[in-house]
């Protein structure tokens, strides 16, 4: 096939969202002793959109040594950069970009997040300012410059103020009222948030993300109204899976929990590694007392605790916790927690060991690696829900270190990204981990609300160096602790099969 033909084909998978198989007709390709640059290029961004980010810089970077002035090469790079955590080498990939042409709103968004992650704040606030200015009604830069703004400050006027202006300016813009209605939901204020996208969905009654917004906003204190924006959601996207589990969440707000369970069977059936779908299951399965939720919930057998080993060049894990703590307090630089997250009174910072100038986080997949091979080998390779992705190999997808404050706590919730997920503790407030309860970790009470109250069955007692490990679809939470003045510090990771 013509490399342009070739090319088309590719392009067509990659907007289709289906990079993998992308990829898999490149390598089935005869190999070209001077493969097309533009081809080239594509294999670099499906590699990016298949979530392997450093070999999409190697892939980015290789065309870019053919055709130096190559500007969405150059953008492509300063992406895959700044996934991989090299944010310096990023600003001067996007800086590369722009000057080779690429002066368009992406490319300068994608100055600005390099800017931030390079714990350049001003510079990247500064940036996204200007893009505003040239394109007000940018989406992904009002979503950041607010995130940007409220973890600055945890000023929630501050932060909203060019967020209001732009959907005054355009009503009908679903994606900002939602952003806005996000932001206001992370600072507490639900009701607003719920009436703004209710007044978006009285402008576009058939407009997914807003109903799927106000059946989020709704679902707590107003259960038939969210289930009433799930079933309007459901008319529309009747085959897309987020929105069957946004209706299921519904119904088991309202009492259904037997129709929630036939849902949730079904997209588990459709896609076996879906966390949320597995969520629900464990859910309406407790609310049922059906008895196959024994096999889904095993805690002894799915809860595994370890202590990390002490990495090369520290004397013992009390020196290296110690040293470890003091770079990741150096980190935790931001006033309030990230917008829609879980974690309330803190602050959370992404972490990427393989770049980073920090010694002890450079250590740190060290210091966890016999501890989730160990994790790997104990749940076997069988027909459960964890063994049968079970390859006995793993990749990281994402990691990061959350602080907490007094009253801080994590709310009940999942990681829809993830097959393991994990909680290690770096360093502890004083009272956390006695018998009180304070700052342990819980597992089994739902964020989905139930006519009756699930409270937590499980629950882990806190220590330093202790790694938790469990599956990503399990509900977990933390308990508050009361400690004035002193922080709790851990790093969390997901992890998908290798």
């Amino acid at each position: 096939m013509p490399a342009g033909l070739a090319a088309e084909r590719v392009r067509s998978l990659l907007r289709a969202g289906r990079p993998g198989e992308a990829l898999a007709w490149l390598a089935q390709r005869p190999s070209d002793p001077s493969p097309a640059p533009e081809l080239e290029r594509l294999r670099a961004q499906a590699l990016l959109d298949h979530g392997s980010p450093v070999a999409a810089a190697e892939a980015f970077s290789a065309v870019l040594a053919i055709l130096p002035a190559d500007g969405p090469a150059a953008l492509g790079l300063a992406m895959a950069l700044g996934e991989s955590g090299r944010s310096s080498d990023a600003v001067a990939a996007a800086e590369r970009a722009i000057a080779s042409g690429e002066d368009h709103a992406v490319a300068h968004y994608v100055l600005g997040r390099a800017l931030l992650d390079s714990h350049r704040p001003d510079e990247a606030e500064a940036r996204w300012r200007a893009l505003l200015q040239r394109f007000p009604d940018h989406a992904a830069t009002h979503e950041s410059l607010s995130e940007l703004l409220w973890m600055r400050s945890g000023d929630l006027a501050q932060a909203r103020h060019a967020l209001d202006a732009a959907v005054r300016q355009w009503p009908d813009r679903g994606d900002l009222r939602i952003l806005l209605a996000r932001l206001l939901g992370t600072a507490g204020d639900d009701d607003t948030a719920a009436a703004l996208v209710e007044e978006g969905i009285a402008r576009m009654p058939t407009h997914v993300g807003l109903r799927l917004a106000a059946a989020r906003h709704r679902l707590a204190h107003a259960p038939a109204l969210a289930l009433g924006h799930a079933q309007a959601a459901l008319q529309a996207a009747p085959a897309a899976a987020p929105v069957i589990a946004a209706y299921a969440d519904a119904l088991l707000a309202n009492g259904l929990a037997q129709q929630a369970a036939v849902l949730a069977e079904r997209l588990h059936a459709a896609n076996p590694g879906d966390s949320h779908a597995l969520a629900l299951l464990a859910t309406a399965w407790r609310v049922l007392d059906d008895p196959r939720r024994a096999t889904l919930v095993d805690y002894q057998r799915y809860v595994q605790t370890r202590l990390i080993d002490t990495p090369q060049d520290w004397p013992d894990l009390p020196s290296y916790l110690a040293a470890l703590a003091q770079e990741l307090q150096r980190l935790h630089h931001w006033q309030a927690h990230p917008v829609d997250q879980t974690l309330r009174s803190g602050s959370q910072v992404a972490l990427y060991p393989d770049f980073a100038a920090e010694p002890a986080v450079r250590a740190f997949p060290r210091a966890i690696a016999r501890s989730i091979e160990d994790y790997l080998s104990s749940i076997g390779n069988g027909q459960d829900v964890m063994g049968r992705r079970n390859s006995g190999c793993y990749r990281y997808n994402g990691m990061w270190s959350v602080q907490l404050h007094s009253q801080g706590h994590h709310l009940n919730h999942f990681h829809s990204r993830g097959w393991i997920s994990s909680a290690c503790y770096i360093a502890l407030p004083d009272g956390v981990g006695t018998a009180s309860g304070d700052g342990w970790l819980t597992f089994g009470a739902p964020a989905t609300p139930t006519p009756r109250a699930l409270p937590p069955e499980y629950l882990v007692r806190p220590e330093p160096g202790l790694l938790v490990l469990f599956p990503s679809w399990m509900w977990h939470g933390t308990v508050p602790f009361h400690t004035p003045q002193q922080t709790r510090l851990t790093i969390a990771f997901d992890l998908l099969p290798g």
